[in-house]
């Protein structure tokens, strides 16, 4: 993260495999029908460098 961050700070931009996410759908509620996709709410999940950088974002512009 040492050779990650600085740089990225300087340029505002990091590589795309560190900004990654993944969405994952999770049932809402588990008795309700399992093959109605309106019972199911989506999970982002990301890098901790990316939920840094959107962070970081928020308090430099």
């Amino acid at each position: 993260m040492v050779l990650v961050i600085p740089p990225a700070c300087g340029s505002s931009y990091l590589p795309a495999d560190l900004m990654r996410t993944v969405v994952v759908p999770v049932v809402k509620d588990r008795t309700g029908d399992l093959g109605d996709r309106t019972n199911y709410r989506p999970i982002t999940l990301a890098t901790i460098i990316a939920k840094l950088n959107t962070q970081l974002d928020q308090y430099v512009t």
